[in-house]
C-alpha cells in the first residue's frame, strides 16, 4: 500500500526510537520498511508480507518503451527529430482513501498532479486530483449466497466480465490488486466457506454444494494462510501478538521476580553439587597461593 502523507502521520511515530535517530534511517526507508518500525513485522507470515509488500501496478500510466544501449544505462528511445533520449517512466502518485477501500475500483484511486490554468502553459502551474468514475452495482455472489452491493469502476466490470464471474474475479485476484478492504474481506469470507463446504456451503442442497465446489475449489488454499487473508497492517501484528502471548512468549511477569528465581535456583543447584574443591562455574581447581 502506498505511504502515509506526512500531514497524517503523528510526530511519534515519525522519529520512531533512539535507534532510528542514532543510526540515522533515510526518510523513505522508515515508512517503506515496517520492520524498522515494528519488530513483530519480521516474524508474521511470509504470505502475508510478500502480499502486503507488493506495491499496486501502475494502471494509470502507459508506459513508454525503450531499447538498450551498450554504451549507456536504462533504455533508450528516438523524439520526433530522431534523436535518442532516455525513457522515464516516473510513478504516479495515487491515493486510496476509505471511500476507495470501501468499494471495488478494480485498482484504481485518486490521481494526483498538477496542470496549468485554464490548459494555458503560460499561466501558473496548480494542484489537480483525477477522480475515476464510479457507479453503485450489485453482484449475485455463489458462494457466499447473497448479493454483494457495491462502488465500482468501469474497469472493475471489465475485469469481472474478463474472469467470467464476480465470484471468480475477488478469488483469482490478488490483495495487493484489488486495494480495496470490502475485496480482501469478501476473499477471505469465500475462502473460509470453501474449506468449511460441508457445514457453511448450500447445506440443505449437496448436489448444488458439490457443482460450487467444483467451479472454485482450484482457488482454495491452506487455513493458516486464509486466516492472514485481507488483514491491515496493525490487524496482522495483533493477531501475531495474540498467537505469542497464547504460547506463553510475552509473559508480563517482572523481571525482579523472574531474575530472583534463577538465582534461586542457582543457589538450590550449587548446594546439590558435592564439595570437591572444583571450582563450580570454571572446571578448574580453586586457586590456593603456597605458603612463601
Amino acid at each position: 500500500m502506498p505511504r502515509p502523507p506526512m500531514s497524517l502521520v503523528p510526530l511519534p511515530n515519525y522519529k520512531g526510537k533512539a535507534g532510528f535517530l542514532t543510526h540515522g534511517i533515510p526518510r523513505n526507508h522508515f515508512f517503506d520498511k515496517p520492520w524498522l518500525r515494528y519488530p513483530i513485522y519480521s516474524r508474521l507470515p511470509e504470505y502475508w508480507r510478500k502480499q502486503h509488500e507488493t506495491k499496486p501496478p501502475q494502471i494509470n500510466i502507459v508506459p513508454m518503451k525503450g531499447t538498450k544501449r551498450p554504451q549507456h544505462e536504462g533504455l533508450w528511445t528516438k523524439d520526433e527529430q530522431g534523436n535518442p533520449i532516455p525513457v522515464k517512466n516516473f510513478p504516479i502518485n495515487v491515493l486510496y482513501p476509505e471511500e476507495v477501500k470501501n468499494g471495488l475500483y478494480g485498482g484504481e484511486g485518486i490521481v494526483r498532479g498538477w496542470r496549468h490554468a485554464r490548459g494555458l502553459k503560460s499561466k501558473p502551474v496548480t494542484p489537480r486530483n483525477w477522480m475515476p468514475s464510479t457507479s453503485v452495482e450489485s453482484f449475485w455472489s455463489e458462494v457466499l449466497e447473497r448479493w454483494i452491493e457495491t462502488t465500482v469502476t468501469p474497469r472493475t466490470l471489465r475485469l469481472i466480465d474478463e474472469a467470467y464471474g464476480f465470484d471468480h474475479y475477488i478469488l483469482k485476484t490478488p490483495e495487493y490488486e484489488l486495494c480495496s478492504k470490502l475485496g480482501s474481506n469478501l476473499k477471505r469470507e469465500m475462502l473460509f466457506r470453501l474449506l468449511d463446504k460441508d457445514t457453511a456451503m448450500y447445506v440443505n442442497d449437496p448436489e448444488k454444494q458439490q457443482k460450487v465446489y467444483d467451479r472454485y475449489k482450484k482457488y482454495a488454499m491452506k487455513r493458516e494462510d486464509a486466516e492472514w487473508v485481507g488483514l491491515s497492517l496493525f490487524e496482522a501484528m495483533k493477531k501475531q501478538w495474540d498467537i505469542e502471548q497464547a504460547r506463553g512468549l510475552h509473559d508480563s511477569k517482572p523481571l525482579l521476580d523472574f531474575y530472583t528465581d534463577e538465582l534461586k535456583r542457582k543457589f538450590v543447584a550449587d548446594k546439590d553439587l558435592p564439595k570437591t574443591g572444583v571450582g563450580i562455574d570454571s572446571g578448574a581447581p580453586i586457586f590456593q597461593p603456597q605458603p612463601r
